[in-house]
């Protein structure tokens, strides 16, 4: 009995060029999307690794240069320009986009079409991103995420996902800071009390966590941390995915919250606002989530 899987001779092989061509350029593109592409380009190429494989028995049993060259066309050439392709015509959606005011919808947009949303680590190239810091805390108890203000380029919009919440990594601290020069004398008191600002469009109380001297850095003023709260990190990816700036405003300082008794802003600080982009802040925090389960699992 003949070996089925080599009912396709040499002398059809060709066709194989014009398989990948028609699969590829035209089908595999609805494939890809679904399963990440452009944004987990690891996945795609293990897609492609995983078919290349799958046709060798159909090569049949002479395999000369001309087959080999058409089997390497067909099956890794084609798709990869298709890549390059897609790549290009996703960069041009993005700026046409951005022409008519749509950028940040259609970028986030092209970074939630894929069923790996809540695994993705990695986006396209063409997708404008800030510069994300992620990296476990020294005690190994949180993940911080954070990113420079455009504003002021020091002060930080910070993200600690906690480790060993639960075992499901799904709690986050939202914090930032602002440095201040304003010398005011009683400066080291205000850490503990609460903070009215404006954000994103919305009037909020945070709190004051930490009040740090920055001398030893050479800087003669105050790093003042400030946290919004604690939230669900799959819901709060999906508030963030929404906004293109995280905006802040500062506005009163609270001594007594109750009686809504306190400071000006400005009595602390000499600057009052900053801007984060939060562009990319979704693949940062589910970067995030992933190192947290992974330390989990080893703990």
């Amino acid at each position: 009995m003949k070996n089925p899987f080599h009912i396709i001779k040499y002398e059809t092989i060709k066709w194989l060029g014009y398989l990948g061509v028609s699969f590829y350029v035209i089908v595999s593109p609805i494939f890809l999307f679904i399963i990440g592409f452009p944004n987990n380009l690891d996945k795609v190429f293990i897609f492609f690794l995983i078919f290349m494989i799958a046709i060798i028995p159909f090569l049949g049993k002479k395999l000369t240069r001309m087959g080999v060259a058409q089997w390497i066309w067909g099956c890794f050439l084609i798709p990869f320009i298709s890549i390059i392709l897609w790549l290009f015509i996703g960069y041009v959606i993005v700026v046409a986009a951005g022409v008519f005011g749509k950028g940040v919808e259609i970028e986030n947009l092209i970074r939630n079409i894929n069923i790996y949303k809540g695994e993705q680590i990695r986006e396209a190239p063409f997708l404008y991103n800030e510069k994300w810091k992620v990296k476990p805390s020294s005690k190994l108890d949180y993940i911080d995420v954070s990113t420079d203000g455009t504003i002021q380029k020091g002060d930080q919009l910070r993200f600690y996902v906690s480790v060993g919440s639960g075992g499901e990594c799904n709690s986050v601290e939202h914090l930032f800071t602002f440095y201040t020069m304003t010398k005011h004398p009683n400066i080291l008191q205000i850490q503990g009390k609460k903070i009215a600002l404006e954000s994103m469009g919305k009037l909020i109380i945070a709190d004051i966590k930490v009040v740090l001297s920055t001398d030893h850095l050479m800087l003669p003023g105050h790093m003042v941390m400030i946290s919004s709260g604690l939230y669900d990190l799959d819901k709060h990816i999906d508030f963030l995915r929404k906004h293109k700036n995280h905006d802040v405003k500062l506005n009163f300082v609270f001594n007594d919250f109750e009686k809504k008794e306190g400071w000006k802003a400005s009595d602390y600080f000499d600057i009052l606002e900053n801007s984060w982009s939060l562009n990319g802040v979704d693949v940062a925090l589910n970067k995030a989530k992933q190192i947290c389960l992974r330390l989990e699992k080893e703990n």
